[in-house]
C-alpha cells in the first residue's frame, strides 16, 4: 500500500474517531467535571474533538505539507476563523432551541478548519515542478495548472488545455536559469 493512500484511509478513519472522543469526553464531562451542566458539557467536548482532529491532521499530512511561514501562520489564522465561524453557526440556533448551538459549535468548527486547510496546504505549481525535478532531474510543467508535460509531443495541457509555444513553456518554468532555458531551446 502507497503512503498517500494509507493517508487518506487514516483521514477517513479520523471522523468516526472523532466521534468516539467526542462521546467519551461528553461522558466524563457530564457526569464527573461540569456536573450535569448539558450546554456547557457540548461546548467543551465540540473544543476537545476539534483539538484532537486538528493534532490528528496535522501529524498525518505533516511531511506532504510545505511548511513554511504562510501556511503555519495562515493554519493558525484558519483555526481562529474556524472558531468565529462555528460561533456564527452556533449562536442563531442556539436562540432557536437552547442547547442545540453549543452542540453545532465543536463540529462547525472542525469541518471550516479541515476544508481550509485543504486549500491552504495543497501544492502550488511551482512547489510541484520542484518537486518533480528532485524526482526526475528535469520535468516540463504547465505554467497554468502544474500538470506534468514531460513526454508529451505537443504544448498543450491535457488537464487544462491551455496551448503555449515552445518558447512560452520553456521560458515559463519555475526555477530555470536563463542559461538553462536557452541550452533546452537550442537542442
Amino acid at each position: 500500500m502507497s503512503r498517500l493512500l494509507a493517508r487518506i484511509m487514516l483521514a477517513v478513519f479520523m471522523l468516526p474517531v472523532a466521534a468516539l472522543v467526542w462521546i467519551v469526553a461528553f461522558m466524563v464531562l457530564y457526569e464527573d467535571v461540569l456536573r450535569r451542566r448539558e450546554e456547557q458539557c457540548f461546548l467543551v467536548s465540540g473544543l476537545v474533538t476539534a483539538a484532537f482532529v486538528g493534532g490528528y491532521w496535522v501529524l498525518l499530512w505533516r511531511r506532504s505539507v510545505r511548511w513554511n511561514a504562510p501556511r503555519v501562520v495562515g493554519s493558525v489564522g484558519l483555526a481562529l476563523g474556524a472558531v468565529v465561524l462555528g460561533g456564527l453557526v452556533a449562536w442563531p440556533m442556539d436562540r432557536l432551541e437552547s442547547g442545540f448551538g453549543s452542540l453545532l459549535f465543536g463540529p462547525a468548527t472542525t469541518f471550516a478548519w479541515l476544508v481550509g486547510t485543504v486549500f491552504l496546504w495543497r501544492e502550488t505549481p511551482g512547489e510541484r515542478a520542484s518537486r518533480l525535478d528532485a524526482r526526475s532531474g528535469t520535468s516540463l510543467v504547465c505554467p497554468a495548472c502544474g500538470y506534468n508535460l514531460t513526454g508529451l509531443d505537443q504544448a498543450t495541457c491535457p488537464e487544462c488545455g491551455v496551448s503555449y509555444t515552445i518558447d512560452e513553456l520553456l521560458a515559463s518554468q519555475p526555477g530555470r536559469e536563463d542559461s538553462e532555458i536557452e541550452r533546452a531551446a537550442a537542442a
